[in-house]
């Protein structure tokens, strides 16, 4: 299975500049807890979150109106691609310890958005799947004694 096939297309993102409290607003607004940073318009360089936010920028006491997304973002972008293969992409996080990777088409650009969120809903959703085959497997053997 393809990174493209699932994964969320309606990426939020936000430039280096900006400051970190319209990234806290934006986070909020789009109902999100993470940007994608983007530079040149569409180039990912960074991932900021709302933990980001609170432990870099609240536990810090640093001014958010004065702060930017650049001074607190978790760098450099780690990026998989739109025919990554989901296993592969889920052992790379494991590995690096992150929760979310934007999906870059092949010149770079966000497409799209993997987040261990999505991962937990879609692996829960595959073993309901084989815990329904099973039981119905289990109840036509049943059936047939």
């Amino acid at each position: 299975m393809s990174l493209i096939e699932f994964c969320r297309r309606d990426v939020v993102t936000v430039r280096p500049e900006a400051s970190v409290g319209a990234a806290a607003e934006l986070l909020v607004d789009q109902g999100v807890g993470a940007l994608v940073v983007v530079a040149d318009g569409t180039r990912p360089v960074g991932v900021v979150t709302d933990r980001d936010l609170v432990l870099r920028v609240m536990a810090a006491e640093r001014d958010p109106e004065h702060t930017r997304v650049a001074d607190v973002m978790s760098q450099p972008a780690i990026t998989a691609g739109p025919l990554d293969r989901l296993e592969a992409t889920t052992a790379r996080m494991r590995e690096l310890g992150v929760r979310r990777m934007p999906v870059v088409s092949p010149d770079g650009e966000v497409i799209g958005l993997l987040s261990a969120d999505d991962l937990i809903d879609l692996f829960g959703r595959e073993l309901h799947d084989l815990g329904e085959a099973v039981r119905k497997e289990v109840t036509a053997s049943q059936q047939r004694s």
